[in-house]
């Protein structure tokens, strides 16, 4: 029963864990924040992208269609589909 006084207690005791438990939580948000502000920050960049190619293959098909330049009026181009794609 003496052994049992002679041991002394942590100092940190239980505060330690809490500021464990906190620096654990903290950095699951963290992560989670930063990845999905990554994920999305991403895929607005992707899709800008798409959008701008998109918006000039419009111009140009409006600009160069009809004109000697229409790539659709090469020889030996395809025809173009007819109807709804």
């Amino acid at each position: 029963m003496a052994n049992r006084y002679l041991v002394k207690p942590n100092p940190v005791g239980i505060f330690g864990r809490v500021k464990r438990s906190f620096d654990v939580g903290f950095a699951g948000f963290l992560l989670t924040t930063l990845g999905s502000w990554f994920y999305c920050r991403m895929n607005n960049a992707k899709v800008r992208v798409q959008q701008r190619r998109i918006q000039d293959g419009i111009k140009n098909k409006i600009m160069y269609e009809g004109s000697a330049h229409d790539p659709a009026n090469k020889p030996g181009a395809a025809p173009p589909p007819l109807g709804p794609s």
